[in-house]
C-alpha cells in the first residue's frame, strides 16, 4: 500500500471557500484479488456497474445544480491527464476503470437535452413528432444558438479551474475503486510531487 499526505488548502465542495486540512490519499499498489465468473455473471457485473457509474455522473449534475457541489470541482483535459497518469500508476485495473468511468460520463453527458448534444436532437425530433411536423431551420437555429453561451461558460470554467489548479499546484485525483465497493470513485486532494 502507498500512502501519501497532503497538508494544504483546498476548495470546500459546498461553497468553494478555501480550507487549510490535512487529507491522505491511500490506494492499494499491485494486483486485487479476482473471483472466477461465468459470462452472464460477468455481464450482470458489468451492468451494475455501468448503472452505478452512470447514476455518480447523474449525482455529481445534481449536485452542480442545487449547488451542494461547487464547479470548482470540474475538470477538463489537464485533469483527466492527471487522474489518467495517476490511475495508470495504480495498475491496469484502476486505469480501465477510469476509461470506462470517462466513457460512460461522456455517453451520459451527450444524452443531456442540450440542443448541441445528441440529447437535444433526440428532443427535437420528439418534440416534432408530437407537433406532427418539423421545425422550420430558423426554428432549429434559434435552438441551437440559445445554448451556445452556457457551453462557452462551462468551458470557461473548467479552463478556468485547470489554470488555477496549474498556479496553484492543487488538484483533485479520481482515484477509480474496484466495481464490488459500494463508491466507484474515491475522490482525494493531493498537490503535485516536485
Amino acid at each position: 500500500m502507498y500512502v501519501t499526505t497532503v497538508d494544504s488548502a483546498v476548495p470546500d465542495p459546498m461553497t468553494g471557500a478555501p480550507q487549510h486540512i490535512g487529507l491522505i490519499g491511500a490506494w492499494p499498489q499491485g494486483e486485487f484479488a479476482h473471483d472466477p465468473m461465468s459470462l452472464g455473471e460477468s455481464l450482470g457485473s458489468g451492468w451494475r456497474a455501468t448503472v452505478s457509474m452512470g447514476g455518480s455522473v447523474i449525482g455529481v449534475l445534481g449536485g452542480l445544480v442545487h449547488g451542494t457541489i461547487s464547479v470548482k470541482m470540474l475538470g477538463g483535459p489537464i485533469q483527466i491527464a492527471r487522474t489518467s497518469v495517476q490511475a495508470a500508476k495504480s495498475g491496469s485495473e484502476a486505469l480501465f476503470t477510469l476509461i470506462a468511468f470517462l466513457s460512460i460520463n461522456l455517453a451520459v453527458l451527450n444524452l443531456l437535452p442540450i440542443p448541441i448534444l445528441d440529447g437535444g436532437q433526440v428532443l427535437l425530433v420528439v418534440a416534432a413528432a408530437v407537433k406532427g411536423s418539423t421545425f422550420s431551420d430558423r426554428v432549429r437555429d434559434v435552438f441551437m444558438t440559445v445554448w451556445l453561451p452556457a457551453i462557452a461558460l462551462l468551458f470557461a470554467v473548467v479552463m478556468y479551474n485547470a489554470f488555477t489548479g496549474l498556479i496553484l499546484g492543487l488538484y483533485v485525483v479520481f482515484l477509480p475503486i474496484p466495481f464490488h465497493c459500494p463508491k466507484t470513485l474515491l475522490f482525494f486532494f493531493a498537490t503535485p510531487q516536485l
